[in-house]
């Protein structure tokens, strides 16, 4: 009795499910697109909302400095709600989101104890990454050649052991692209290490259906499933690079703003401006009008010999120099203010923009590998159906591409 039966309906069924998942494959990279397309209209929106931040905050500070006592100085740097304070919080927050992150990544080491050890964490992360990127391009690389081998006439699907594969092709090259956009050489054997079954043995145990075409059919598959395995792994690096990026720009502009701080305290008047019961606007005043007077003196001086002379000099360059000083430092206080306000608002709008394009990305990764799956396996019973494999053919190739599928959707290839 013949295995294979044909029924008109089941082939106008399988047909109709092929065309489904073909017309569903070509418009699913447009609406995926469209997304991350958005997600750039935003990133655009998040600039122009931090501007428009920092340019209010700045107006904000500019009005409010020259009425500042400065005998309060200490309290605006390092009282409860003074820029020191607000500097340690958000390295501290920094310092707690990074090591979520490489939670979440499952890249978390337990000797991370401050936010620039853990940043170096992710870094190193994305150096993985791009790894993952060179060996997938190496594998996609392999697979091409040995599709390309097996539709030339003198290919055989003859079934080799590991030995004998590395023997006959072993220090044969390929070349491909890698992470960095380099190209590369390699031999074979160099990338089949540790991704073939260390035994002959183990080898031949998994066996392919002795059928015409089913070996171009599991490598074509293979080939699709290297291809978006390599895409999520592309898609991997971007994430890591971004989140990295996003790290070291805000851990940056905190160790930026406490240095700001730093030298404001360290400096020689900053003492003895907290002397001043003065608003930072009536002493800049009396500073002004003491400078005056001394260039007064020293003009009405008969000689620039004289004592008089010397002392309205001395005085005078004292006065520029205590002016340029609380200038100074009201400068960095303004600074590491704005930059402490910037860093803390791009965080949490930048953070909340790459959860997103995260989540759309694995969702357009598992949608291929889906329909991955699908795909092949209605392809399989459309050939059947027509007549092409017998049934027990059919229903080995769609095992096998069912076994490679929950696979590599278990993340176990």
């Amino acid at each position: 009795m013949p295995s294979h039966i044909h029924s008109p309906e089941k082939m106008a069924a399988a047909e109709k499910v092929q065309n489904e998942l073909n017309s569903y494959a070509e418009n699913a990279p447009a609406m995926y697109k469209a997304m991350i397309s958005n997600l750039e209209k935003f990133r655009i929106e998040e600039e122009r909302v931090i501007n428009d931040l920092l340019v209010n905050r700045e107006e904000a500070l500019i009005n409010q400095l020259p009425t500042i006592q400065l005998n309060q100085l200490q309290i605006k740097i390092d009282g409860e709600k003074g820029i020191r304070k607000n500097i340690e919080k958000l390295e501290e927050f920094i310092f707690e989101e990074t090591i979520n992150y490489l939670k979440n990544e499952k890249i978390f080491s337990t000797d991370i104890k401050n936010a620039k050890k853990a940043i170096q964490q992710v870094q190193k992360a994305v150096d993985s990454a791009e790894s993952d990127v060179t060996n997938w391009n190496a594998s996609i690389a392999l697979l091409k050649k040995g599709i390309l081998a097996l539709m030339s006439e003198s290919s055989t699907e003859e079934q080799q052991s590991v030995d004998k594969i590395l023997t006959n092709i072993g220090d044969e090259e390929v070349e491909f692209i890698d992470a960095k956009g380099n190209l590369v050489k390699a031999k074979i054997k160099k990338i089949l290490e540790n991704r073939l079954p260390k035994n002959s043995e183990e080898m031949n145990s998994f066996g392919i259906p002795d059928a015409p075409g089913n070996t171009l059919i599991i490598l074509k598959l293979g080939l699709e499933f290297a291809e978006i395995e390599k895409d999520e792994a592309v898609a991997r690096l971007l994430q890591l690079a971004s989140r990295a990026e996003l790290f070291e720009d805000i851990y940056g502009g905190v160790k930026l703003a406490d240095q700001l701080i730093v030298d404001v305290v360290n400096s020689v008047s900053y003492n003895n401006l907290l002397k001043v019961e003065q608003s930072v606007e009536r002493h800049l005043m009396d500073l002004s009008i003491d400078g005056r007077r001394q260039y007064n003196l020293m003009n009405n001086s008969k000689t620039s010999r004289n004592d008089s002379y010397v002392i309205s000099f001395q005085k005078l360059h004292e006065t520029q120099q205590n002016i340029s000083s609380l200038l100074t430092n009201l400068r960095y206080l303004y600074l590491a203010d704005l930059i402490v306000a910037r860093a803390d608002a791009l965080y949490k709008l930048s953070s909340a923009r790459l959860d997103h394009r995260e989540s759309i990305l694995t969702s357009q990764i598992n949608d291929r590998k889906y329909l991955a799956a699908l795909t092949s396996i209605s392809d399989s019973l459309v050939v059947f159906h027509r007549g092409g494999f017998t049934r027990e053919d059919a229903s080995d190739i769609i095992n096998i591409a069912q076994a490679i599928a929950v696979a590599v959707l278990a993340g176990r290839i």
